[in-house]
């Protein structure tokens, strides 16, 4: 069960702890899987009391019942995505309260009260789920039967990891789909893909896609970046013209996670991890890497914090960083959130444990910032149309 944090690294820890109080309008959106109900849930939790303002909770076995599991993709969808198993990743709350995820799965979309409103299962989704400048929900997914060359990655299920970019309109109906191996191949990277020196069923590892949601200097609305983890590299991509803009590489090393925080520079969730002769491992700690285009530079945010408070999660992981410059930081593989305020400093702690000290993943957590956003979903929990 990859939920549980065997190394039990924060289970001394209390669940939360408060460092510096302040007074906060912005949400969190807690997504992990409650030890105490053994099932994965979302939570809207008011960042001045850390109260649970609402819960979501579908019905997953349910949800499970509706897809295709003939298709190759779904085959053991029953066995290795039930209830008790599933990890809500990355939800996207809408204005109306509904919420858009998936669990490696179909992508779904449930309203304020869980019920289903529709799910997709033509390809299996997988980690991030963003909103563009239109209202459509951009996620990976993995292509099969492969887009490429069968003479390259073979017809059988599981010979290639074939992940695409993947655009999704509130009905649910697939707009766009791409290859990032396609991608790649059309721009003249071939090379990136099959060059090892040994056949490899994941070069790629699409791990976010994050739209641009307005014009800037160095990029146009409607483009995306993407994070190709195991190539240790951001994509800057436009789908309109299918043309690579920036290859971004340096001093990252599997990252996780790339934001647009000002008009000329992203933050990139850097995993820091080296696959050396023993063993892949952190070896120092996790970063947040500011990339600049206008100086082509790389900086960190907060380095020492993130190295006194030990921040190391082998896989996964993300950061949020607010307006103010705050900062919303996820141990993805050890259980934890921790929250900076703008002066680095740890404002709160979250350890997501059960009643026995179990610990258990969170599933890619995220702030909620947007004011009108906000003052929407609070008059949906105050009119209580639903029974948690």
């Amino acid at each position: 069960r990859d939920f549980i944090d065997l190394s039990n690294k924060h289970v001394k820890k209390p669940r939360f702890k408060s460092f510096i109080s302040k007074n906060r309008n912005e949400l969190l959106l807690l997504s992990r899987f409650d030890g105490n109900a053994n099932r994965s849930v979302v939570e809207i939790i008011d960042l001045n009391d850390f109260s649970v303002l609402h819960t979501y909770k579908p019905n997953i076995d349910e949800i499970n019942s509706k897809v295709d599991t003939n298709k190759e993709e779904w085959k053991n969808l029953q066995r290795d995505n039930k209830q008790s198993r599933y990890r809500m990743y990355h939800p996207l709350i809408l204005e109306n309260g509904d919420l858009v995820f998936h669990g490696n799965s179909p992508l779904i979309k449930i309203n304020f009260c869980s019920d289903l409103l529709w799910l997709n299962d033509e390809d299996l989704f997988h980690h991030s789920n963003n909103i563009d400048h239109e209202g459509n929900y951009w996620a990976p997914t993995e292509k099969f039967p492969y887009a490429i060359d069968k003479e390259l990655v073979g017809t059988k299920f599981g010979n290639f990891k074939d992940d695409a970019i993947t655009k999704v309109s509130a009905n649910g109906e697939i707009l766009y789909t791409k290859s990032v191996s396609e991608i790649l191949i059309e721009n003249n990277y071939k090379y990136l893909i099959f060059s090892q020196s040994e056949y490899l069923t994941d070069p790629i590892h699409l791990n976010d896609i994050q739209p641009v949601l307005q014009d800037g200097d160095y990029w146009k609305k409607g483009d995306i970046f993407l994070v190709l983890r195991n190539l240790s590299m951001i994509m800057h991509y436009r789908p309109f013209t299918n043309e690579i803009i920036n290859i971004i590489t340096g001093n990252f090393y599997n990252p996780h996670d790339v934001d647009i925080i000002s008009g000329k520079e992203i933050s990139i969730f850097n995993n820091n991890v080296f696959n050396t002769s023993n063993e892949r491992r952190i070896l120092t700690n996790n970063e947040i890497t500011i990339y600049n285009f206008e100086t082509q530079q790389f900086s960190q945010k907060f380095a020492k914090s993130m190295k006194k408070n030990e921040v190391k999660t082998l896989g996964q992981g993300l950061s949020d960083i607010l307006d103010d410059g705050s900062m919303l930081v996820e141990e993805t593989d050890h259980a934890r959130l921790l929250f900076f305020d703008s002066n680095g400093n740890l404002e709160w702690e979250l350890v997501n444990k059960d009643d026995n000290g179990k610990a258990f993943k969170y599933n890619w957590s995220r702030i909620i910032d947007n004011m009108e956003l906000i003052k929407k979903i609070k008059e949906k929990v105050k009119n209580n149309e639903c029974l948690n």
